[in-house]
């Protein structure tokens, strides 16, 4: 496995607006990068050394964090349940758990790839995609296509 490029910027340009993120596993177990949902919302969250998180930014903080800890045989399912629960955890600590139950926009969300060299998987959660380049240079989009998407892209073809 060869990281190729380690790039990360906001839409703004400014690193502290940045709602993404990603971690290359000190062990090498898993490989992740986050995109970090922009918040619907106006609510802030309480992160690291005091800086306010946007929702998108507070994911991020969760996955990244919850991924350390998780054993490196894990399959996909144990993996997303775990960093589900991390994200839950952060709204019950914060007292807002049964607000988020509620208000789907309330919500930390994120987009999330994983590589799992154990099992030697990538895992796409959400609205991603990732292109896998194998040693012989043969290439293979990852996609998790929405219904939604072809929809919209075949009523642009028609107008």
């Amino acid at each position: 496995m060869t990281v190729v490029e380690e790039f990360l910027q906001s839409k703004s340009g400014r690193r502290a607006d940045c709602e993404d993120g990603y971690r290359v596993r000190a062990d090498g177990a898993f490989i992740c990068v986050v995109d970090g949902a922009t918040s619907q919302s106006n609510r802030t969250w309480n992160g690291p050394n005091g800086h306010e998180l946007t929702g998108g930014q507070m994911a991020v903080e969760m996955v990244l964090k919850e991924l350390n800890s998780i054993p490196k045989d894990a399959d996909a399912i144990t993996v997303v349940r775990r960093l589900t629960s991390a994200i839950q955890r952060e709204y019950r600590r914060a007292g807002l758990y049964e607000l988020m139950k509620k208000d789907p926009v309330e919500r930390a969300t994120a987009s999330v790839v994983i590589y799992s060299r154990h099992r030697n998987e990538v895992w796409l959660v959400g609205d991603c995609q990732a292109l896998v380049i194998a040693d012989d240079h043969k290439t293979e989009l990852l996609c998790n296509p929405k219904m939604v998407d072809a929809v919209t892209a075949s009523v642009r073809c028609f107008y």
